[in-house]
C-alpha cells in the first residue's frame, strides 16, 4: 500500500467513501498511523488504537516538537526527497 496508489491513484475511491470529510480524515488518520513510523510510536505511548477512533475530533495530534527531533514521513523506506527548505533560525531574535 503506498499514498500516491492507494489515496491518490485508482484506490483512493476505495479507501475514500463519499460519505465526506469525516470518512476522508479518518482513512488518512489510519493510513498516517499504520504507515508514519513516529506517529505510530507516539500513538502507541499515548495508548491509541488508531481503529478505535471514531471522530476527527479524537485525532491526537502530533507535537510540533516531532517535526524538529524525528524524520515523520510516511512511508520512509519510499520516500525520495526532492527539495530541502531551512529556517534562517532568527525567529525568536529581534
Amino acid at each position: 500500500m503506498s499514498f500516491r496508489t492507494d489515496f491518490l491513484g485508482a484506490g483512493y475511491q476505495r479507501l475514500l467513501p463519499a460519505e465526506g470529510f469525516e470518512a476522508r480524515a479518518l482513512a488518512l488518520f489510519r493510513h498516517q498511523a499504520a504507515h508514519c513510523p513516529p506517529y505510530a510510536a507516539y500513538l502507541a505511548a499515548l495508548g491509541c488504537q488508531p481503529a478505535r477512533v471514531q471522530q476527527v475530533a479524537d485525532i491526537p495530534f502530533l507535537p510540533i516538537e516531532f517535526f524538529k527531533t524525528h524524520e515523520v514521513r510516511t512511508e520512509p523506506a519510499a520516500w525520495h526527497t526532492q527539495e530541502t527548505f531551512r529556517s534562517s533560525g532568527t525567529t525568536l531574535q529581534q
